[in-house]
C-alpha cells in the first residue's frame, strides 16, 4: 500500500501530510505496527477489547489483550494475561478465528505472558505471509511522495527532531498561486499512483476530483472508523475466539443468544 497524502488549508497556509501521529492507547502494541505497515484497522466498538485489521488479500486479523479477571478494571489498562492474535478468511468460508498467537495462561504461547516482542514477531511473520508491504517498503513510498511534494514547491516542517508535515512557503499568499502549486503536486502524485485527499477548492481542473481518495482508515481520526465487512461480522458472531463486533456502527442489543465466545477466558463480553 502507498501512503495517502492529505492536503488542508488554514490561516498559516496549505499543509500536506504523508503521515499522521502513530496510534496511542491500550491497543498501541498492535495498532502501531499495523499503522507503520499501512494496514487498515478498526476498533471493536461493542466490547472495546480487540481490533480487526483487514489485509490486502481480503482476510482479517483479530487481535487484542487478554485478561485474568473479566469483571475487574485495571489501572493502567493493558493485558493482564497476555495477547491474542488470530486470523479469519471469510473468502474460503472460515467461520472461526484461527489462533496465530495466544499467550494467555493455559495457551500455547503462555510462556511469553505480556511480553510484546514475541507477539510482534508472530504478527510480522503473518503479515509477511499475506503479502503486506514491510515497514521499510512503506517508508520508501512515503519518501517518494515527499520528494514529489518538494518538486511541486512544498517544504518540510520539523518539530523538535521529527519531520511532521510539508507546507507551501509562508510567502506564498496568493490564492491562485497556491492552487497552481497544489494542482502541480497532485498531478505528480497521480502520475505515480499515489492516493490523495484534498478539498476541491484547493486545486485546479487538471487534477480530476474523481481521483481523490478517502484517508487511510488505519491512520485516520480514531473516532471515525469504517464499517466491518458484513462477512466478517457474521463469522465473528459464531467464532469461538472473539465476541461479535459492530465496528463503525451503532451498538445494538443482541436479539438472539450470546455468541459461543462470550464465555472465553480473557475476552470480555
Amino acid at each position: 500500500m502507498q501512503p495517502v497524502v492529505q492536503f488542508s488549508e488554514d490561516n498559516l497556509g496549505v499543509t500536506a501530510l504523508t503521515r499522521l501521529p502513530l496510534p496511542t492507547g491500550r491497543f498501541a502494541a498492535i495498532t502501531v505496527p499495523l499503522a507503520k505497515r499501512e494496514v487498515e484497522f478498526t476498533i471493536d466498538f461493542e466490547t472495546g477489547q480487540h481490533i480487526e485489521a483487514r489485509l490486502p488479500d481480503g482476510s482479517f486479523l483479530v487481535a487484542g489483550p487478554t485478561f485474568d479477571d473479566t469483571d475487574q478494571d485495571f489501572d493502567p489498562p493493558g493485558p493482564q494475561n497476555g495477547w491474542f492474535v488470530g486470523w479469519l478468511d471469510p473468502r474460503v468460508g472460515k467461520v472461526e478465528v484461527e489462533p496465530l498467537y495466544d499467550s494467555q495462561f493455559g495457551e500455547r504461547d503462555q510462556q511469553h505472558g505480556t511480553d510484546v516482542a514475541p507477539m510482534h514477531a508472530a504478527l510480522d511473520a503473518h503479515l509477511d505471509r499475506r503479502g503486506v508491504p514491510t515497514e521499510q517498503d512503506v517508508q520508501d513510498q512515503r519518501k517518494r511522495a515527499e520528494s514529489l511534494l518538494h518538486r511541486a514547491g512544498f517544504v518540510p516542517v520539523t518539530t523538535g527532531s521529527q519531520q511532521t508535515h510539508h507546507r507551501l512557503p509562508s510567502a506564498m499568499t496568493d490564492l491562485a498561486e497556491r492552487r497552481v502549486a497544489v494542482t502541480r503536486a497532485i498531478d505528480y502524485l497521480r502520475a505515480e499512483g499515489f492516493a490523495y485527499d484534498c478539498p476541491a477548492d484547493l486545486f485546479g481542473q487538471t487534477a480530476a476530483p474523481a481521483d481523490r481518495h478517502v484517508p487511510h482508515p488505519g491512520l485516520a481520526d480514531p473516532a471515525v472508523r469504517p464499517a466491518t465487512d458484513p462477512r466478517v461480522s457474521a463469522a465473528l458472531a459464531t467464532s469461538t475466539a472473539v465476541t461479535r463486533t459492530h465496528t463503525g456502527q451503532p451498538v445494538q442489543t443482541p436479539t438472539g443468544p450470546a455468541p459461543p465466545s462470550a464465555g472465553r477466558p480473557g475476552l470480555r463480553p
